[in-house]
């Protein structure tokens, strides 16, 4: 058990203790240094000794030998009667005080060679815990004529709390249960004083200024002085005991105290760390909440939160743990442990992979004493990635813009056209729709590693491509992996993207017309070049993705009849409305033996 203490030599003496160990005996504990400074004590009990309170206030092992030379007994004279000392003391307080000599007498109740005890009674310090305790009181020592105090005569101001103190005086206003259990208990010293052997005129009792078991501090005279010994009281501590206790085993050598004061402080609070969490400058409290807005998938999203300590102690943090799909830790915390007064950083990502995810957490441990555990919720909206993609069709194409000459027979549902892409009916086709077209996305190259249900999307005469309403075209199947591309068309050879195509900020980008080699397999067949555009090449009426014989017969089977789209229009090549020798002669011949370049 480690104390802190210090004590008070006199009316102007301040002595500093330094830490060390009390040789004898061996119960005494270690002790540390404790700076001096002025407090605001609070007098719990005086013992001056002017009634007896033996039994009452304390208990000791008083006595008085048959001849009255040796004793531990309190007295209203000196020297007492029967003393082998005829040195007068003076400076008491009061009528009484305690003295005491050759204590170790075999008149003594505890035995021969027994130390003498005065345990006063005990004190409630609950209302004083993690603060201080301070014992003052008067002592004087003195020998007979060439006699002086051995190095094994001393005087000792011991402590105990709790459970260590005597049998019986663990309880607020308790005492040893008998004069035999005065000696009983584990007690402290706080101050300590021991003989010199030195002789005259060093032969006085000194204080132990550094307890170290060797008397080298300030002298005892036949003078009563002040000393003022102080010491922690533990967090958890009741009850406190306070104990005088004094050997000497020689006639002449006399130990006598008076005026007994024991007081307290109440402890200040211990110096502890704070946590508190701010995004920006808005506090989050534990438990609380913080949005991330909307984030598409294919993005993310980082947001900074700040770690404050606003306690008086290092914050050590433990650990930062996300929770939910989604969420991560991009960046560390920036200190670790925190100071006091001080803040550190941390970075959360949002990178949703799926729009049902839409909530998560972030867990931060600490040593915070009431928040070790210091939770914020997330919220998120999350919408589906947008692909931004561009295409030109062969046949409807002038220059860098595609006729929309059959955008009023464009039927709604676009299942009706390519059967195997999601269901869903437009509410109003825009005016600047040529058709529609279907939407693949592979992970890789072959048909097998296809992601989804493919999607119908609008295509534009400006080669963009959007949903069923004209909104940005999106699929649902999007986690924000890297992608393949395929677009597919009624009668022009499919294309896909030659390589795979990544988000930037929740959009896939890719362009089909800038360059022959924006096509899978180089465009070698599949996509053509119309100006300084490339194009999905025209002819396949009857979607098989080769450009042949079977199509040429298609369409003389159409040519001249009227135009409808849904039995008929796949042998208008142009787009025009209109089954003519056009179809055939600038789309169908020229185009003959070619095939798609999308994989299987």
């Amino acid at each position: 058990m480690k104390h802190h203490f210090k004590f008070f030599c006199g009316a102007l003496l301040i002595c500093t203790v330094l830490p060390s160990f009390i040789t004898r005996p061996s119960n005494l504990g270690e002790h540390s240094d404790l700076t001096s400074r002025m407090r605001a004590f609070t007098l719990l009990v005086t013992e001056s000794f002017d009634t007896d309170g033996e039994g009452s206030r304390y208990r000791s092992n008083a006595y008085q030998s048959p001849n009255g030379n040796d004793f531990w007994i309190r007295t209203n004279v000196s020297p007492q009667p029967g003393s082998s000392n005829n040195q007068t003391f003076s400076g008491w307080t009061g009528s009484h005080h305690w003295n005491g000599e050759d204590i170790d007498d075999d008149q003594n109740p505890l035995g021969e060679l027994a130390d003498g005890y005065v345990v006063l009674q005990t004190l409630d310090v609950s209302s004083y815990t993690s603060g201080k305790a301070s014992v003052t009181l008067q002592l004087a020592a003195e020998v007979n004529g060439s006699g002086n105090f051995e190095t094994d005569d001393f005087f000792y101001v011991e402590y105990a709390f709790d459970g260590d103190a005597a049998t019986g005086a663990n309880s607020v206003g308790g005492l040893p249960s008998s004069t035999t259990n005065v000696a009983t208990g584990t007690y402290a010293v706080v101050g300590a004083f021991y003989g010199t052997s030195l002789g005259p005129p060093n032969k006085l009792m000194r204080l132990d200024a550094d307890l170290n078991g060797t008397g080298e501090g300030t002298a005892l005279s036949n003078t009563f002085t002040d000393f003022t010994f102080e010491f922690d009281i533990p967090a958890a501590a009741s009850n406190m005991s306070i104990r005088l206790r004094a050997a000497t085993d020689g006639g002449g050598e006399v130990i006598a105290f008076d005026n007994i004061r024991v007081s307290a402080e109440p402890g200040g609070p211990s110096a502890s760390p704070e946590i508190n969490v701010k995004q920006s400058t808005t506090d989050i409290t534990s438990g609380g909440s913080f949005g991330f807005g909307s984030v598409q998938i294919g993005d993310s999203k980082d947001v900074v939160f700040t770690v404050e300590n606003t306690g008086d102690a290092a914050l050590d943090i433990t650990s930062i743990t996300p929770s939910g799909t989604g969420f991560s830790i991009s960046s560390a915390i920036s200190a670790d442990p925190i100071a006091a007064s001080s803040s550190a950083t941390f970075k959360v990502r949002f990178q949703p992979t799926a729009t049902s995810q839409t909530s998560g957490s972030v867990t931060i441990a600490s040593d915070d004493a009431d928040e070790a555990s210091y939770v914020i919720n997330f919220t998120a909206s999350v919408t589906d990635a947008t692909l931004s993609l561009k295409v030109f069709l062969e046949g409807p194409l002038s220059g860098t813009t595609m006729s929309t000459a059959i955008n009023s027979a464009l039927p709604a549902d676009p299942t009706t056209v390519y059967s195997g892409v999601v269901g869903e009916t437009s509410s109003g086709i825009p005016g600047t729709v040529i058709d529609w077209v279907e939407v693949e996305l592979r992970i890789g190259t072959a048909a097998s590693t296809k992601v989804g249900t493919n999607r119908a999307g609008l295509l534009h005469s400006d080669g963009s491509i959007t949903d069923k309403d004209g909104n940005p075209f999106t699929m649902s199947q999007v986690d924000g992996n890297s992608y393949y591309i395929a677009i597919h068309h009624r009668n022009h050879l499919s294309v896909m993207s030659a390589n795979t195509v990544s988000p930037s900020g929740g959009t896939y980008t890719y362009d089909f017309t800038d360059a022959q080699n924006k096509s899978f397999s180089n465009g070698s067949d599949g996509a053509t070049q119309v100006g300084s555009v490339f194009t999905m090449m025209a002819g396949d009426a009857d979607a098989n993705n080769t450009i042949g014989i079977t199509d040429l017969s298609a369409w003389r089977g159409q040519n001249g009849a009227a135009f409808t789209y849904s039995s008929n229009g796949g042998n208008d090549l142009n787009l025009d409305g209109v089954i003519n020798a056009v179809d055939r002669n600038d789309f169908q011949q020229p185009n003959s033996g070619k095939s798609s370049q999308v994989p299987n």
